[in-house]
């Protein structure tokens, strides 16, 4: 069985890696609604983050792109799932809430969450740890998996 804590190292194609980081990191730059007074470089630091994250997921468990704007990727059966990253578990909870609210009020988010935690002490190859695989249950999302996807 694949591991679901990885490092940047772990990912095989750097190339489709930073393309896609880049291209969806411009696509939001170049929209004012979604730069929200970000600069380029944090904008796309994050992008970088999240997309190691999609990147590994489908290098190794045959995750697809949804090839939507601002969407993630399709899971092996099929489904719409999202993928968060965050340095801190707080951030990871506050997340959580916030889309809560965004998908009971909105419903355009997917009924399954994956969140990793990333830790920079090595800033030149961050580690990625699974927190966890949220679903969207009884009008909110809940943990359904700690250990696998």
């Amino acid at each position: 069985m694949i591991d679901l804590d990885f490092t940047v190292n772990d990912i095989k194609d750097k190339h489709a890696y930073i393309a896609r980081a880049r291209a969806e990191a411009k696509l939001c730059y170049d929209t004012e609604s979604t730069r929200r007074g970000r600069k380029w470089s944090e904008l796309y630091q994050s992008y970088l983050q999240g997309h190691a994250a999609e990147s590994y997921l489908i290098e190794n468990f045959g995750f697809k792109c949804a090839n939507k704007k601002y969407k993630d990727l399709i899971n092996s059966d099929g489904e719409q799932v999202e993928v968060k990253t965050r340095t801190s578990v707080e951030a990871l909870h506050s997340l959580r809430r916030i889309l809560n609210k965004q998908k009971y009020t909105y419903r355009k988010i997917p009924d399954i969450l994956y969140f990793w935690l990333v830790d920079y002490k090595d800033i030149q190859n961050p580690a990625y740890n699974f927190y966890a695989k949220y679903k969207w249950k009884d009008g909110r999302f809940v943990i359904t998996s700690i250990d696998n996807l």
